[in-house]
């Protein structure tokens, strides 16, 4: 089912069932409760068939199967679920921007469409022409580059412990620290977590000394993420080994692959309502959200504890069960602030035209050089443009990919936007499948710097800093692959013969 001509075929369905549904939607023939559904089923059924059929061979974590299993939740399940009785503050919260909802899914349902479409039509012989020249690494030359990228890890998660700083937790972020170091470097760590487990698997001996370079690799991550306050933090270690073991073994099958996402929604609906009381009990201790690394811990340990709250299914009340369902459906849904945004604009919200996209520029410019960059994510700006907040407030709202799309160009934009960044990932994303042939090492560093500064934020977040980093990453990645792969000349006569 995967094949080029049956994946046309289910697009040029895809589009013509659009068009019909446009012309209800236009027509308004249908009310608009009944109009959301039928448009968060069509998203639901391309996002899921996409991302389990759309690549040459099934690869859990390209970015069209990523992009599409968002699409398919965020979008097409946030459409359906939303319709269930209020249940809580979230989900009434929710419910207050229904008429906005089927312009919701008109957009997102063209938007997945433009994506697949974008992502699709890159040609591989195309993207061969970008392939930098050079040879794959040996094993020691492997290490060098892990020992570079675990030293700035670790540096980082230090000054990060000094300062009493843990992402998402401290709500003084305006730091040039914070913002220039932990925001670039960051990613490193994550690299060098990979780059450890993927020589350990290739090795797959437990003697080997990779082994050991991934265990220290996984000890410097948690350190950082456990205490961090980030959902996604808590699970990256294991989104990096099932990478590793993805392009090292073997790829991912269909089943698994469903298997394990079932299986990360269970992780979350208990580590999202942990993050949430432990965040409250970190700001309610000091406002500025700082803790050493000892109350961090001493408050996550305290927290963990208090089983009846966070497990489900262990006999907690109605009323709790209640409280991380409606918190559930209100973090796996992105239809919000597409609302929101689109009633912005309907009270006379003014336009972007793409000043958002052209953040990426200014992403460029190391901020040591320029230190009072303005922000690349637009978080704080929806936060208080679009939804009304304190312009003292430092809450930072998602944008989410279909929301910018409609902040810079309106509604009938997405599909055109939504094609030339699918067109973009599926660039990268044959790069990397074409240079991993040559140069595994490098390419599989590179697709792992690209995934988490660019096809994950970006579901989520405004894209201009996910490809502002991106570019920075690969550029540090091509200068550290450089130097440390250079064949430096031996003087004569002092040659030490190999033993």
């Amino acid at each position: 089912m995967g094949d080029r001509k049956n994946r046309w075929v289910v697009f040029g369905s895809f589009a013509m069932l659009g068009v019909f549904g446009f012309a209800l939607f236009e027509n308004e023939v249908l009310p608009v409760e009944i109009l959301a559904v039928i448009w968060g089923v069509g998203i639901l059924l391309q996002g899921t068939w996409f991302a389990l059929f759309g690549d040459d061979a099934f690869d859990l974590f390209s970015p069209g199967c990523l992009t599409n299993i968002c699409f398919a939740i965020l979008y097409g399940v946030a459409l359906l679920t939303v319709q269930l009785e209020p249940s809580g503050y979230f989900t009434r919260k929710l419910q207050t921007l229904s008429p906005y909802y089927a312009q919701v899914g008109f957009a997102s349902y063209w938007g997945v469409l433009g994506f697949n479409l974008g992502y699709h039509l890159v040609q591989r012989p195309l993207a061969r022409r970008f392939l930098p020249k050079m040879g794959d690494v040996s094993g020691s030359q492997a290490f060098w580059l892990w020992l570079i990228l675990i030293a700035i890890g670790t540096t980082i998660v230090l000054i990060g412990i000094s300062s009493r700083i843990f992402l998402q937790t401290n709500r003084e972020l305006e730091s040039p620290l914070f913002v220039s170091a932990v925001g670039f470097f960051m990613p490193f760590l994550h690299i060098a977590v990979a780059l450890a487990a993927m020589q350990s698997m290739r090795r797959f001996t437990v003697a080997s000394s990779w082994t050991y370079y991934f265990m220290i690799s996984i000890a410097v991550l948690l350190v950082y993420t456990i205490p961090s306050g980030s959902k996604f933090n808590w699970v990256v270690g294991i989104i990096l080994v099932a990478m590793a073991f993805n392009y090292t073994r073997r790829l991912f099958r269909r089943d698994e692959a469903v298997v394990g996402i079932i299986g990360l929604f269970a992780l979350l609906s208990i580590l999202m309502p942990l993050n949430t009381i432990y965040r409250d009990a970190i700001i309610a201790r000091d406002s500025s959200g700082q803790q050493s690394l000892g109350q961090a811990f001493s408050l996550l340990a305290d927290t963990a504890t208090n089983v009846g709250t966070i497990l489900p299914f262990s006999g907690a009340d109605d009323g709790v069960e209640a409280v991380r369902n409606d918190y559930m459906r209100s973090r796996l849904s992105n239809i919000g602030i597409v609302a929101e945004i689109l009633r912005y604009q309907e009270r006379g919200g003014a336009l972007r035209n793409g000043i958002t996209y052209s953040y990426a520029l200014l992403g460029l410019i190391p901020r040591v050089v320029w230190p009072d960059k303005p922000e690349l994510t637009v978080g704080r700006e929806i936060s208080r443009v679009v939804m009304g907040n304190d312009q003292d407030d430092v809450t930072s709202v998602g944008v989410t990919l279909i929301g910018e799309a409609i902040y810079n160009f309106g509604p009938y934009s997405v599909f055109f936007v939504l094609t030339g960044i699918g067109a973009l990932m599926g660039f990268l994303y044959y790069l990397f499948k074409n240079f991993y042939r040559t140069n595994p090492v490098m390419a599989f560093m590179m697709h792992v710097g690209v995934w988490f500064n660019l096809y994950y934020p970006a579901q989520e977040s405004n894209i201009a800093g996910g490809i502002a980093g991106s570019v920075k990453i690969l550029v540090f990645l091509m200068i550290l692959f450089y130097f440390v792969t250079q064949k430096r000349p031996t003087a004569i006569g002092s040659a030490i013969p190999p033993r």
